[in-house]
């Protein structure tokens, strides 16, 4: 099916998930469901835009509310929150102001939440959605291992870390509606130095020429807090397996996949047939497993840069992590003290999915090989949520309500994304932004590692000149296309970061 997605769409089918009893945080929740699905009715009948924001004020309210506290009953930070968005809303009228090209988030990040419920629950979508993760999977193949030879006692910790890889089928709807809200809650941060710019050509025509900008910094309190939140983004519950015997390495190397640091990361196809009574009762006497959290240097430093940048990603996550109190009354420790702090494995591991959806989302550093339930899902509908976007998209000062229209189906085993553009607004540029498309999903894609079922055509279609510039995504093969030809890629898109349709190819 690949009629044209707007809001009514996925609006309408939002309110039907939600009368099949399809929404966790809302099934035998009569308060949240009915309080819900009234804005949401709300919202649908709006027809003038700004009786539509206000609209989308109530509904961002009633859907963080219902999800939120699905994961963590605690309200407390729940006033801050919701004054600090209403004060969201009024600023982008300033921001709109400031910058011809400023698009619309107050009604984006609805959008973005109902597209991804409308895409990875229809299913002509799933088969590129992939909704087991790589930690579920390892855990339930290692799960399988450990009960059938009996050993629950030896790996209580790797069965704790069960809890982890199954947290996104508890909590995967809460965790999907709280980030798609509020991933863009930081953006204002962004468009400080517009708006100091936009000043500076104003005050000359008063005389003022001596003025200096708007800028803000953290005081070195807030850098401890800043330090320890970045910490947590960047660390990841994980299973290790030890042994005081030196005669069980053997084991490592022909059951189990084990890192640098002893972190269990796998197991060998063929682990099972290798496990004789004896070696399982080795096993039974001779090995232990810890459940730490560990610290990623790699993700430290990226997201350390990414706040130093005020990429608004991590600043939206910092805003949720410094009003909210359920986020804050997370007690863990790096290393093997973890387990004697947070007895609620769960709701810790989506708290911290909720924060690092967030965060990634603008994270350059950031690249996906699949489309999963979380944060890979954010970052990818995020891209293409274009139905519903009001922009001034030109110096005319006039409001474009639509950037352009989208369709989404799937045609012989690829996922096609067509961006559609009328014509009627001269301003818009198709080329430009399908260059803009073709760079951002060049850069969040890991093209050599692409899952095999992950096949992409996004296309850019100007109908006032017959023209459709299309990027094709697949393991080992990228290809931007005008009208069907192939372009060179770094010459297309002007940037030596780039490689070749057969440069991708070759990659591994």
């Amino acid at each position: 099916m690949d009629e044209i997605l707007n809001e009514r769409i996925v609006i309408e089918f939002f309110l039907s998930e939600i009368d099949h009893d399809s929404i966790s945080y809302l099934k035998d929740r009569p308060y949240y469901k009915d309080k819900v699905q009234k804005r949401i009715e709300e919202l649908l009948a709006s027809e003038r835009m700004n009786a539509k924001i206000q609209a989308a004020k109530g509904v961002w309210k009633a859907l963080f509310e219902a999800a939120m506290t699905f994961i963590d009953p605690d309200k407390q930070g729940y006033d801050s929150l919701f004054a600090y968005f209403d004060e969201f809303v009024e600023f982008e009228e300033l921001i709109f102001a400031s910058d011809s090209y400023y698009r619309d988030h107050t009604l984006h990040c609805l959008w973005v939440y109902f597209l991804e419920e409308y895409l990875v629950r229809k299913e002509e979508f799933k088969p590129f959605f992939t909704s087991v993760s790589p930690s579920e999977i390892l855990v339930d193949s290692f799960m399988e291992l450990i009960h059938q030879i009996h050993l629950e006692d030896t790996f209580t910790d790797v069965v704790k870390v069960s809890t982890v890889a199954h947290a996104e089928r508890t909590y995967g709807d809460s965790i999907r509606c709280v980030a798609a809200l509020c991933h863009d809650l930081g953006y204002p941060l962004k468009k400080i130095e517009k708006i100091n710019s936009c000043m500076k050509q104003m005050l000359p025509f008063f005389c003022v020429h001596s003025y200096q900008d708007f800028d803000f910094q953290f005081n070195n309190v807030q850098q401890e807090q800043i330090n320890s939140f970045i910490d947590f983004l960047s660390s990841h519950l994980m299973a290790t397996l030890d042994s005081d015997n030196p005669t069980m390495d053997f084991l490592e190397t022909d059951i189990f996949e084990i890192d640098e640091q002893n972190n269990l990361i796998g197991l060998k196809e063929d682990a099972l047939s290798k496990l004789t009574p004896e070696r399982i009762e080795l096993m039974r006497v001779n090995l232990k497993s810890n459940l730490i959290f560990s610290k990623m240097q790699s993700f430290i430093l990226s997201y350390s840069s990414d706040f130093e940048e005020y990429r608004h990603g991590i600043m939206s996550a910092f805003l949720l992590a410094r009003n909210l109190h359920a986020f804050q009354n997370l007690n863990y420790a790096a290393g093997a003290d973890f387990e004697k702090l947070s007895p609620d494995i769960a709701t810790f591991s989506a708290k911290q999915t909720i924060l690092t959806s967030m965060a990634d989302h603008t994270r350059p550093t950031y690249h996906m090989t699949r489309v999963s339930s979380n944060n890979t899902l954010l970052c990818f509908v995020d891209e293409l949520e274009e139905f519903s976007r009001i922009s001034r998209a030109s110096q005319s000062r006039e409001y474009v309500e639509e950037f352009c229209s989208t369709k989404v189906y799937p045609k012989d085993s690829w996922l096609h994304i067509d961006f559609i553009f009328s014509g009627e607004n001269k301003a818009l540029d198709p080329e430009r932004a399908f260059i803009g498309r073709c760079k951002r999903f060049l850069t969040l894609f890991d093209v050599p590692k692409l899952e095999d079922v992950l096949k992409l055509k996004v296309s850019c279609i100007a109908l006032h000149t017959d023209t459709t510039y299309t990027l094709e995504l697949a393991k080992n093969h990228a290809d931007i296309q005008i009208n069907g030809i192939s372009q060179d890629i770094p010459s297309y898109l002007k940037s030596p970061e780039f490689f070749t349709k057969e440069e991708y190819a070759v990659l591994s």
